[in-house]
């Protein structure tokens, strides 16, 4: 992922941010952070692996993502307006979650090739990262973190409910409160402003 940023640059006073506040144009809007964990897993007294983590987080993460591994949390609607979890695809649309290059809905109708139902992950340049909380605002992701490990690991939640299985390599754990419909997923979610100065790499 290249020119990665969390949090950006308010250009609309009027827009209500994830956070549930506005804020005047040329604002810093900031990617909220809480509770940072550094966590090590062993076999047989042998460490295979390591996280970084945040308790809590909320804001926007930018970036051009070229290939993806871990998992994302994105909601797509179909043309019925139903909505699921999204699917990481390679390039030849085989589901994975290890160095994907698209996403889309899963099924047998999914064609990355012809793009009907999948897109290249390259359109999506900004993530919202927070936890829908059902009522049209965000609260904060409770798993939002980057592993490291040698062996596919097993890395539990922080309250112990349930598991994230990473393969082997490096996975990013990327919980959203994003639901977007396949003509916004085709069209692409453009990068917010995230520098004062225009140098001609998009982030302006």
């Amino acid at each position: 992922m290249n020119q990665l940023s969390l949090g950006h640059i308010s250009e609309d006073e009027s827009r209500v941010q994830l956070d549930g506040q506005t804020y005047a144009v040329g604002d810093i809007v900031p990617f909220e952070a809480a509770n940072p964990y550094f966590e090590l897993a062993q076999v047989n007294d042998e460490v295979v692996g390591f996280r970084l983590g945040l308790g809590q987080a909320r804001g926007t993460l930018s970036g051009e993502m070229a290939s993806f591994s871990g998992h994302l949390g994105l909601q797509l609607e179909d043309a019925s307006g139903t909505a699921a979890a999204a699917t990481l695809y390679d390039a030849t649309t085989a589901a994975t979650n290890y160095q994907a290059t698209h996403v889309g809905l899963a099924g047998a109708t999914t064609d990355c090739a012809s793009g009907v139902q999948c897109a290249p992950l390259t359109n999506l340049k900004t993530f919202e990262v927070g936890a829908d909380n059902g009522d049209g605002t965000v609260g904060f992701a409770k798993d939002f973190f980057l592993a490291f490990q040698e062996q596919a690991v097993d890395w539990q939640s922080l309250d112990g409910s349930r598991t994230v299985t990473a393969a082997p390599g490096v996975h990013l754990n990327l919980p959203t409160a994003m639901t977007i419909d396949l003509q916004t997923l085709q069209n692409g979610i453009p990068r917010v402003r995230t520098e004062y100065i225009d140098r001609g790499l998009g982030v302006f």
